[in-house]
């Protein structure tokens, strides 16, 4: 059990622990670990507000912890901030899945802008297609690949702008998931 050093770690950070479920009596009424992570949490905030909405972000390495404390610090309660440590290329990553109190499409806009502006990724969820969301660019390979598997283009219609537009480039110099996306030098 890991809990003794836990503790400790915590005291040595001058950190607090809000709360401690190491006894089965702790855990009655809560829901299974699982069910507290990744957007189960939005779905669980949606409950009680439905007109929270959400993003998907990522803070860059090596200093996580102080983009998020700068988005914290920009929006306050407006946008309370859900965090998942992960590991990525083999370093720790931090992804973050924002809850953003809705008022205007305009206002969530300004939100990403503010987030990229400051460095966070953001893999917008409020848009359908590949280059928009997550990739931020045409993906060459996938839409390859489509071309091969797909040739008429009836699976998922308008998920890829550059199917229906060959020509498009959405090279927009921001952030991508994949690092192999980028372009070299």
């Amino acid at each position: 059990h890991a809990m003794d050093a836990f503790v400790a770690l915590a005291a040595r950070s001058k950190g607090e622990i809000v709360f401690r479920a190491d006894k089965e009596a702790d855990l009655r009424g809560l829901p299974p670990a699982y069910e507290l992570t990744w957007n189960h949490t939005t779905l669980r905030a949606i409950r009680v507000d439905p007109d929270i909405t959400y993003l998907q972000t990522r803070y860059p390495s090596p200093d996580h912890l102080a983009y998020v404390k700068a988005m914290i610090d920009r929006f306050g309660d407006e946008v309370p901030v859900h965090l998942e440590f992960i590991r990525f290329d083999g370093a720790i990553g931090v992804a973050g899945l924002p809850l953003v109190r809705f008022t205007t499409a305009e206002r969530l806009d300004e939100i990403i802008r503010i987030h990229e502006g400051n460095g966070c990724w953001v893999y917008n969820p409020h848009r359908y297609t590949l280059e928009e969301g997550g990739m931020k660019q045409t993906d060459e390979v996938q839409l390859a690949f489509k071309r091969e598997t797909d040739p008429q283009g009836l699976l998922n219609p308008g998920k890829m702008i550059a199917w229906e537009n060959p020509d498009y480039d959405y090279r927009s110099g921001k952030s991508f998931l994949f690092k192999g996306l980028q372009k070299a030098g």
